[in-house]
């Protein structure tokens, strides 16, 4: 019997068979994609594609505002909208 912590609903489900010829369930964990922009949807530059949560707090996100939210161009016009108003 797994952990119950891998078994829960986030986890995808394999069929495996075992070596005795049983087949039996293995959860697997989802396969982590890359940041997008909230805005556009473009990816975002300066972010790993790998396992962000691995990475040091420096290197998560871009030390700018709204680093790690919006691409580069968003933030431009966030701050000239916010610079008119």
């Amino acid at each position: 019997m797994p952990d119950r912590k891998q078994r829960s609903r986030s986890r995808k489900r394999h069929q495996v068979r075992t070596p005795g010829g049983l087949t039996r369930q293995h959860y697997k964990r989802k396969k982590e994609r890359a940041a997008r922009c909230t805005s556009c949807g473009k990816l975002l530059g300066g972010i790993p594609k790998i396992n962000i949560r691995k990475q040091p707090r420096s290197s998560r996100t871009p030390n700018r505002p709204f680093g790690g939210y919006f691409c580069s161009a968003c933030v431009r016009n966030v701050i000239k909208e916010t610079a008119r108003a």
